[in-house]
């Protein structure tokens, strides 16, 4: 990576400190890339060729530091598993790179991007811009919401395990756990409820990432928030939360099917969600 500090950008804003346009925390976390990916045809590029179509994908508002163009061009390394690879700049330059934003921004957790590609079994490849943030000496890493979602916890897992130094092995048993460990971060960020077309299910709610749903029922002793939470693949959620009548279908395709709940679930009282109380709550409201 270049030793040349990170370039200051003319964004036309006064008075923010460091090196990059105003952004707010919620901004920086909320605002996630959402289409910015493209695919290609998995033939082998040059670094500059592989670099020059990767800067088009990543941030060009000059309000988000960016490895690639804000501080030269690391190099890339490319990790393999069984089926799939992933190619994006080192583990070294990127954890460099996270030093020199927070010493430039005054924030250690300051989110920052980076290009990856992703191919997958059958050769093809997907390049996309992710977000990171470093949160002490771990990372949290938030892929675009277009990313194909069977391959979201997959790839998302296996850049973070590998900034946090811990060299993945992307056999398919690791993989799993990768999957795992990416579900079960992702339901302590809890979910947002609607009501429900029924008379005795009051709200529910689902979480994609971690192919959760919350269902709120009448509170009880046991439970004196009445919600529950069930694993539920997205096709099932579906089928409940579309139907005209969702006890009738919560009945057919999850009590009848077997599927009980896996945990009670808590209402945060800052920012309202729901969730599990064997997880950790990551509340959106304290971050913000």
């Amino acid at each position: 990576m270049s030793d040349r500090k990170i370039r200051k950008r003319d964004t036309g804003e006064q008075g923010n400190k460091g090196q990059f346009g105003t952004l707010t925390r919620e901004e920086a976390e909320v605002a996630v890339p959402q289409t910015r990916f493209a695919r290609t045809d998995g033939r082998e590029q040059s670094a500059s060729q592989w670099w020059d179509r990767a800067t088009q994908l990543t941030d060009t508002s000059g309000a988000m530091p960016t490895i690639g163009r804000d501080a030269g061009r690391p190099q890339r390394r490319t990790y393999t598993g069984d089926d799939y690879a992933i190619t994006m700049p080192s583990h070294a330059s990127v954890r460099r790179f996270a030093g020199q934003v927070a010493e430039q921004t005054g924030d250690e957790s300051r989110p920052f991007e980076m290009p990856i590609e992703y191919t997958g079994p059958d050769g093809d490849s997907v390049m996309s811009a992710v977000r990171v943030s470093k949160r002490g000496r771990s990372f949290e890493v938030t892929m675009p919401s277009g990313f194909d979602p069977e391959r979201k916890a997959q790839v998302s897992e296996s850049v973070r395990a590998t900034l946090e130094s811990r060299r993945p092995t992307l056999t398919r048993e690791h993989t799993a756990q990768l999957v795992a460990t990416y579900r079960h971060r992702a339901a302590g960020k809890g979910v947002d409820t609607r009501r429900a077309a029924s008379t005795w299910i009051k709200e529910m709610g689902y979480n994609a990432e971690a192919q959760q749903a919350t269902i709120v029922m009448q509170p009880s002793k046991s439970n004196p928030s009445g919600a529950y939470v069930y694993n539920m693949d997205p096709e099932t959620w579906g089928r409940v939360a579309e139907s005209s009548s969702v006890g009738k279908a919560y009945n057919r395709y999850v009590r009848r099917a077997g599927n009980t709940s896996v945990d009670v679930a808590l209402q945060c009282e800052d920012c309202g969600r729901y969730y599990g109380s064997a997880t950790r709550h990551a509340c959106r409201a304290s971050v913000s």
